[in-house]
């Protein structure tokens, strides 16, 4: 699982607060952490890799560990997970959905 993650030079990659060196570690708590690390690392990713609904470098880098886990069929969180993919794909839902 999540090979290929370190593979990547996320210390060279940008996201909204300067370096994405954190983002791995994010995604490691997304994937084997206990429920409050797994909110916590995907409230930080909301605000780091989609802030305020911006895409920044490192935004793409991370979709395919994203997509990895919500693969797995017993996946904890897998909704949020789907629902974080959605709006880094299209953008926070008001500014398609009207009402």
């Amino acid at each position: 699982m999540l090979e290929g993650l370190d593979k990547v030079d996320w210390r060279s990659l940008a996201h909204a607060y300067g370096s994405a060196g954190d983002v791995p570690d994010l995604v490691r708590a997304l994937a084997f952490g206990e429920k409050n690390e797994r909110e916590e690392a995907l409230e930080s990713l909301y605000c780091n890799i989609f802030h305020q609904g911006s895409r920044y470098q490192a935004t793409p880098y991370a979709v395919p560990f994203l997509l990895e886990l919500i693969s797995f069929k017993d996946r904890p969180d897998k909704c949020a997970l789907v629902y974080f993919l959605v709006n880094l794909a299209l953008g926070f839902e008001e500014a398609y959905l009207p009402n």
